[in-house]
């Protein structure tokens, strides 16, 4: 799941209205990269009070032009801190929220 550094100039020009060469879209995406794979790869807590399930569907850049569902836990710590975990799936049923519970 790529995106082209182009592709990613236009869409921060649209949002930031401010034009993004190269060199800074490629430092960003590195650091964001390694950040989501601290964030993957953290080590979660061995209990949770609750665990809450949603998912919610975007247009993710691979073989279709499908949605494609991220699903989301949510688990409340002993501490009543809340923490979000997610997982993406190639589809929303109750057999992608098993595999999110075994995961966990």
């Amino acid at each position: 799941m790529e995106l082209s550094t182009r592709k990613a100039s236009e869409i921060l020009k649209t949002i930031f209205q401010n034009r993004y060469s190269r060199s800074p879209i490629s430092i960003i995406t590195e650091i964001t990269r390694e950040e989501v794979k601290r964030f993957q790869n953290r080590p979660l807590d061995k209990r949770y009070i609750a665990i809450f399930l949603d998912a919610l569907f975007f247009y993710l850049r691979g073989d279709t032009e499908e949605k494609e569902p991220i699903i989301f836990a949510m688990g409340i710590k002993e501490s009543g801190e809340y923490e979000i975990i997610f997982y993406i799936s190639s589809k929303e049923s109750h057999i992608s929220y098993n595999e999110v519970i075994k995961y966990l």
